[in-house]
């Protein structure tokens, strides 16, 4: 389950990025995203990135509770 969230929160980027990026097309009259496009796919590759390597499982704590008890008799 966890692996198709990320796959699910992935296209989502992709849909919100590319959306992002059509718009600042549009905006320029078709020519292109321009230099501020360049920085915000960058940025959507870095978050794809993220979401890809992010995991949930926390790692083991360690279990000192005998080991730092002290001996008070």
């Amino acid at each position: 389950m966890q692996g198709f969230m990320k796959v699910v929160l992935i296209i989502i980027a992709l849909l919100v990025g590319g959306a992002v990026l059509a718009l600042m097309k549009e905006s320029r009259g078709g020519v292109g995203p321009g230099p501020l496009g360049v920085v915000i796919a960058l940025a959507l590759f870095a978050g794809i990135k993220a979401i890809w390597s992010y995991s949930s499982v926390k790692p083991e704590e360690k279990d000192t509770n005998d080991v730092e008890k002290l001996n008070k008799n």
